[in-house]
């Protein structure tokens, strides 16, 4: 009995106690214990997971972003240097006036301004707000930004295209260089319309005369007569419609360059090798894909060298091959600023698209640029922008994203 005994003053010392049996002041007690013991451990765990990096969340998005990208070099030093920044950023707004909102400008207007203070965005909310305030206040008695509504949408893009580098001087400058534009208009003949024109005539217009539209519309308009007025007494662009789609492209590939002279100069390399191909043999007797892949550079090979892919690893007809399957990693690595687009069309294929637009208005050196795509955006896809220089594409730039 007395071992039995023994036993059972042990028994209640298993974790099996009737906490649930307290009464409400005992309850009371037991939880204020809990509360005052619990609270450092609480407080050292906060402590622990804290960060130096102060939270911006009570800020606008305007300042909250001019922060963020004063501080975008030392976000890369880790959390420790990225909060000093950050809380040098926000100590130096005290005593400073806030950025000053611009919701009451029209849509060019708070571009011109946000344009000419771009960097200084960079170097934090005092010294962006203190750019925009000097716009602001340059404003008064300025005429400011005139509007183009009455305008065409041809005209309305030149004046803005001559005017580019200005409007990010901000908005006094961009609206002089404007009504420097919109004055030189008067007495002059307005830029003609080409909706007369098949898409592909009309394209090849607007592309001998792409770098004068940045000029302004007089000089663009001049630019568009005199493509007209050379297609008086020449046959013209000829039509591809005849031909299979690689066939065409071929031969639209082959004469790229010339498109961007002018229709008379483009139409005459069209029918160079529309001619160059009677004689040639024939792919009918090809099959599937690589019929019509051997095709497409038979009739490319007259300006250009291209290798002819017969390996065996060929799809059926009705499963083409993909596109982005040539851009392995050793062809990519291949490419390089300054290469000939004939390189790009060896070792890619062609192209999906191709289209063409002034390119560096941005910086004030506009140049007529070239763009071939391949595969699909958002998926597998390629892109490489071309200069023309002496008669030929030179790469200025390329992009290639692969899975």
């Amino acid at each position: 009995m007395a071992v039995g005994n023994a036993m059972t003053k042990v028994a209640p010392r298993i974790p099996r106690l009737r906490v649930a049996q307290l009464t409400p002041l005992a309850s009371l007690a037991f939880g204020a214990f809990v509360a005052v013991w619990s609270g450092p451990v609480a407080a050292q765990t906060q402590q622990d997971s804290a960060t130096p990096i102060p939270s911006l969340s009570s800020y606008d998005n305007v300042t909250r972003q001019s922060i963020e990208l004063a501080c975008i070099v030392k976000k890369s030093d880790g959390p420790v240097a990225y909060g000093v920044c950050l809380n040098q950023q926000i100590a130096s707004m005290k005593g400073s006036p806030s950025i000053p909102s611009l919701s009451g400008y029209d849509n060019v207007t708070r571009q011109s301004i946000e344009l000419a203070c771009i960097v200084k965005k960079s170097d934090g909310p005092v010294a962006y707000g203190t750019c925009l305030d000097r716009q602001i206040s340059s404003l008064q008695g300025s005429s400011g930004v005139p509007s183009l509504n009455g305008y065409d949408r041809e005209t309305r893009q030149s004046i803005e295209l001559a005017c580019i580098v200005k409007k990010s001087d901000g908005p006094v400058a961009y609206g002089v260089c404007l009504n420097q534009q919109i004055a030189s208009m008067k007495g002059s003949p307005s830029i003609p319309s080409l909706s007369g024109y098949d898409n592909v005539t009309r394209q090849s217009i607007e592309l001998a005369c792409i770098v004068k539209k940045s000029d302004g519309p007089v000089a663009y308009g001049t630019c568009l007569d005199r493509q007209i007025s050379s297609l008086q007494g020449s046959s013209g662009v000829p039509s591809l419609n005849g031909y299979d789609r690689e066939t065409r492209q071929s031969i639209e590939l082959a004469c790229i360059v010339k498109k961007s002279d002018g229709p008379v100069a483009y139409g005459a390399c069209l029918n160079q090798q529309i001619t160059s191909l009677k004689g040639a043999p024939s792919s009918s007797g090809l099959s599937g894909t690589e019929g019509d892949v051997q095709q497409a550079e038979l009739a490319t090979s007259t300006s250009s060298d291209v290798r002819r892919d017969t390996g065996p690893s060929r799809a059926p007809a009705a499963n083409p091959v993909d596109p982005m399957s040539r851009f392995t990693s050793e062809n990519v690595l291949k490419v390089h600023q300054g290469m000939t687009s004939n390189s790009i069309l060896k070792m890619f294929g062609a192209p999906k698209n191709v289209s063409q637009a002034v390119c560096g208005g941005l910086i004030g050196k506009q140049w007529a640029c070239t763009t071939w795509e391949y595969g699909d955006v958002p998926y597998e896809w390629a892109s490489f922008t071309f200069a023309s220089r002496n008669g030929a594409f030179i790469l200025n730039n390329f992009d290639v994203h692969r899975k």
